[in-house]
């Protein structure tokens, strides 16, 4: 196996697992974020637990974190490809779901798979951000709006002409922004999601 892909593939996960919510809320805030609200790491629980600076904070480097992570491919020999570039997203994206440093836990790398899909595909992934607005501002829920936008961001690169790999390997990567929603989906049956702009 290519040693270069095995580097890409261990540094984009070691740049997702970078627990940015837990590391900025226990300095702005010296708390646990794990142990607040819904004990995520993400920057929607981080906005309902800490306040709107520090969840758009933890947004952007969340959202940088994805898209450093394919920038990558550009710097590693024979690595610049598009599909390589899906192979650190889901890379950056596992670290940060199951980040290492945290007892591979983590958060559910929408802000993420943000970041790292504006590198690849980024008309694509503008319509997946409308998607997000349109669901969150009907419904105020923003984990149903996240996991729309992913299932979507497929589907719209299969219409634009991607190859069956590419499309693929996005629906898995999109598969597991989903099941990483797995909770929210639970609360979301039982009618007792937490809507945007309610604390817990």
């Amino acid at each position: 196996m290519n040693i270069w892909f095995l580097i890409l593939a261990a540094a984009s996960y070691l740049i997702g697992s970078i627990p940015t919510g837990y590391i900025t809320v226990k300095i702005l805030a010296r708390r646990d974020i794990r142990e607040e609200g819904s004990k995520n790491m993400g920057a929607t629980n981080v906005l309902r637990t800490t306040g709107t600076l520090p969840a758009l904070f933890v947004f952007v480097l969340d959202a940088l974190k994805g898209y450093c992570a394919v920038q990558l491919t550009g710097m590693l020999p024979g690595m610049q490809a598009e599909l390589f570039k899906l192979f650190a997203a889901l890379c950056v994206i596992s670290g940060h779901a199951w980040t290492v440093l945290l007892g591979f836990k983590g958060g559910k790398g929408v802000a993420t798979g943000l970041g790292a899909f504006l590198a690849i595909v980024p008309v694509q992934t503008l319509l997946s951000v409308l998607v997000f607005i349109a669901i969150t501002f009907l419904t105020r829920y923003v984990s149903l709006a996240s996991m729309a936008s992913a299932a979507v961001l497929p589907v719209s690169c299969s219409l634009s002409g991607k190859s069956a790999v590419f499309t693929a390997l996005s629906s898995l990567i999109a598969i597991l922004v989903i099941y990483r929603h797995k909770e929210n989906i639970k609360r979301l049956l039982a009618g007792n999601e937490n809507k945007f702009g309610r604390k817990k």
